[in-house]
Parts: structure tokens; sequence; C-alpha cells
């Protein structure tokens, strides 16, 4: 009778244990990684983990002196003029053994600036805050009031960018200016008799306007008169530039061209300046100015 040969079958065995002792080692160490509900504990490191920025607010401080009345822009439109830029910077006693560490930014700049739909920017403020870098390495607390004011004249769509590089902060919030067209003089303020009178014009087309309505044959003019003493008027100069408001093609922003005028050495007496241009969108006005034979003068419009 032929003996069996009992190795080969403890060999099988013993092998197919090893495979499923493998298989299960492969499955365990193959299971992924089950999340938890544990907050990730991060260590500040810099200036930016050690303050925060809140009340962020823009406004308008004060709108142009045009006749608004002519446009209703809403009770909580920002119109061009000064706008008002606010914020406040804060920080707690939980960062106060690192700030004492940190060096002090090469920029301690917050910036914004208005760029408009073309990509250039109108405007900009600028706020240093080195005092609060330096007073923040002494005081466990901290808490900060900052504004700035920028004068916009240019109405229109714009991105207003908020900025501090040192804290890493920058945000980003689309903003409209409403703005009324018209003439808007500047140089009437010094203005005394027997001296020049340098004025600068501009003219402006507020926002929005009617880019539909121009031709490309917009002009503005100015014109000098010497009022007399039996009420006639003299013409003392005349000037006019052309507008190009059209040629710009930039309807989603205001357009501003100015026109210098110089009145030389004029005599004392009274004077009116007429503003009128062949765009409807700028309306006539005139401005009358009084020198005195001191150097005091007297403007109305």
């Amino acid at each position: 009778m032929k003996k069996e040969n009992c190795i080969q079958p403890l060999w099988k065995f013993a092998s197919l244990m090893a495979i499923l002792v493998t298989f299960v080692a492969c499955s365990v160490n193959d299971d992924p990684v089950v999340p938890t509900n544990e907050p990730v504990i991060q260590t500040p490191s810099s200036w930016g983990d050690c303050f925060s920025v809140s009340n962020v607010v823009f406004l308008t401080d004060r709108a142009y002196g045009r006749d608004f009345t002519t446009r209703d822009f809403g009770p909580d439109s920002l119109l061009t003029g000064i706008e008002r830029f606010e914020f406040v910077i804060s920080s707690d006693e939980s960062t106060f053994e690192l700030r004492k560490t940190l060096e002090v930014p090469e920029n301690t700049m917050a910036k914004v600036s208005m760029t408009d739909k073309y990509g250039e920017v109108q405007g900009e403020m600028l706020s240093d805050l080195s005092r609060l870098f330096n007073a923040s390495k002494f005081s466990k607390k901290q808490s900060s009031s900052f504004n700035n004011f920028l004068t916009m004249h240019r109405g229109g769509e714009y991105e207003c960018l908020f900025e501090i590089e040192a804290l890493n902060i920058k945000e980003a919030q689309a903003i409209v200016l409403y703005g009324a067209s018209g003439f808007d003089i500047s140089g009437l303020e010094t203005n005394a008799s027997g001296n020049d009178i340098n004025l600068e014009v501009e003219c402006n087309t507020g926002y929005p306007y009617d880019y539909s309505s121009l031709l490309g044959n917009e002009y503005a003019k100015v014109t000098v008169y010497k009022v007399n003493g039996d009420n006639t008027e003299t013409v003392v100069l005349s000037d006019e530039i052309e507008l190009p408001f059209k040629k710009a093609n930039k309807p989603l922003v205001a357009q501003i061209a100015t026109l210098p005028i110089t009145i030389e050495k004029p005599n004392p007496g009274t004077y009116r300046l007429h503003f009128e241009s062949n765009w409807k969108g700028l309306k006539e006005r005139d401005v009358v100015i009084k020198l005195e034979e001191s150097s005091e003068s007297a403007i109305g419009s």
C-alpha cells in the first residue's frame, strides 16, 4: 500500500495562512485616515497673525458743490467729491509675546486705490501704521482707528482695493461713484484787481452720462465780459476747447477736459464769466467777479 506524503498538505496550509496574513496586513495599512472634528491649532508666527481689521467703511465725506438736485442718485449713493475711508485695527493679549519679538515691517502703509473699469488708477490714499506697530510691542491690547481722505473728480464704476502688505490683507470691492455734469472753476479764491486772474475750467460729463449723444465735435467756450457803468458789456477775452469725450471711448467713467483762462491785470469793476457748450450734458453757467481797488474780491454765480 502506497504511503501518503503528509508534508505537502502542511506546506500548502502554511502558504495559505501566509497569504491571508499578508492580505489582512495590507488591508489595514490601506484604510483611509478617518478625519476628526478637533480643530487644528496654529501658532501665530507673523504680524498678520497678531492683528484683526474691522469696521471698514468707504463713504462720501463731502460732495461737489454743483447742484445735485438735478439728478436723484439715492440717499445712500456715493458721490464724487471728498471720499473718506475708515477702518479699525486691534490686537489682544494672546499675541503680545510674539509681537515683542517681531521686527517692525519695512512697509507699514495701509493703501486704498480706486481703479476704473479700464485699468487706470484714478485715486489713491495712504495711512502710515508705523506708530501702531511700534506701540504694539509695549502694549498687551491695542485698538486704533484710522481714516484718510481722497478727492475724486470722476464718477464711474470702480474697484476699491484695500491692502495692508504687512498684515497680508488685500480686499477688493466694486463701487459706483455718481456725479453731476457741469463746469467747475478753480482759481477764483485769490483774485485781486491789478493782478492776473488765472483760472482753470473743468468740463465734467458726470456719471452716468449719455455716451450715445456724443458726436465727436463737442466743444466748450468761455467768454469774459467787463460790465460797464451803463450796464453794457465789453468782451475781454473769449476762448474754447475741443472736448475729447467721444474719442476717449470710455462710457463707464466720467470724462474731464480742462481749459486754462488768464485775465491779464484786470481793472477794478464787475466781470461776468459765461460758460457754454454745444453738448447737452453741459449746461450754461455764469460766474460774476467783483474786483475792488483793495486786495479783496467778491465772487458770485
